[in-house]
């Protein structure tokens, strides 16, 4: 491995004008700095990370923890977040909770045990155990979603999904759908703690039925597809409406009902969260909430940046969301 003591030596010059040339700072020679540079371009040098973060006090690096990439939507984000840090040159380090509390938290305390400049997270943990792992973490956080915890202490970045299911219910509801089926992950967990952002959408729907004097029907199982087969061959239902709190869930219905033969826009309406490019990959032109996860995720590396560098914050960012009109609805 090339070090900087072997391009000084190379170069004919000191040490400490290596590392001016590198830093680009001090005074140096401009041909002697492109000389330098030149030749830790030939050597192939890779700078000492470790050793970088002894002199700086900073890593250069940002942690970033999710469940899972089961669909676009962790992929998208990632993808933004990366994209915005390394603007500023930062590395994004992704590892995954896979909706586990005891591994999340240990995933945290290996990120701040390798002195990452900041910690973005998407929490399984809720509530008062969320609350003690921020006020015992000692590097920079940033939560991705507005309601995780009441009165967030760090700065957090999301959509408001109790405003984005009533707006989805209305939608629904201003098409003149009667029968509604809405489609959600488990929405507590194991120790019976909420699942918040779905609950908040759960909140905005059930608001909006309300008013108009509709009981939606709350699917939250991993049967959910054969209990949606159960109602269309049990149940009298007039052509219902079908939301769902993410893709994955609005194609997989999609597929078994295509069993039953029956078809969208004749037996029934679908309308998802999480709009995605894979959609319109399938040629299907399907109505969605588009959450703006690319907005999120760029918002979300421009603030931890920003923290990492000493910078104040706003402490919640509500990212807008947009519905898309299609023709499954």
């Amino acid at each position: 491995m090339v070090t900087t003591k072997d391009l000084a030596r190379e170069c004919g010059v000191s040490l400490t004008t290596v590392q001016r040339a590198l830093h680009n700072n001090g005074r140096i020679n401009e041909k002697t700095k492109e000389k330098i540079l030149e030749k830790a371009k030939e050597l192939n040098y890779q700078p000492d990370l470790i050793a970088r973060t002894l002199v700086s006090g900073k890593s250069m690096q940002i942690g970033l923890i999710v469940p899972f990439f089961d669909n676009q939507y962790y992929p998208r984000l990632c993808n933004s977040l990366a994209e915005q840090v390394s603007k500023e040159g930062y590395i994004l380090n992704i590892l995954l909770h896979e909706d586990d509390k005891e591994l999340e938290k240990k995933t945290i305390n290996m990120l701040q045990g390798n002195h990452v400049d900041g910690i973005i997270l998407n929490p399984i943990n809720k509530g008062e155990d969320l609350l003690e792992i921020l006020r015992t973490m000692h590097t920079n956080c940033c939560l991705l979603g507005i309601d995780e915890v009441d009165d967030c202490p760090i700065p957090c970045v999301g959509n408001d999904e109790t405003k984005a299911g009533k707006a989805a219910m209305e939608y629904i509801l201003q098409k003149g759908y009667r029968d509604v089926i809405f489609v959600v992950p488990t929405l507590h967990d194991a120790d019976g703690v909420y699942n918040f952002g779905h609950h908040r959408r759960l909140d905005g729907i059930l608001e909006s039925a309300k008013k108009e004097n509709v009981t939606p029907i709350i699917i939250s199982s991993a049967d959910y597809k054969q209990r949606i087969l159960e109602l269309f061959v049990n149940k009298k239902l007039k052509k219902p409406a079908i939301l769902c709190s993410g893709e994955v869930f609005a194609l997989g219905i999609i597929s078994a009902l295509a069993g039953l033969k029956k078809k969208i826009g004749i037996d029934y309406g679908i309308m998802t969260f999480d709009h995605s490019k894979s959609l319109e990959a399938l040629n299907m032109n399907m109505t969605s909430i588009d959450n703006k996860v690319e907005e999120i995720g760029a918002k979300a590396g421009e603030l931890m940046v920003q923290m990492c560098n000493d910078k104040d914050v706003v402490n919640r960012v509500s990212i807008g969301f947009e519905i898309i009109e299609g023709d499954t609805l």
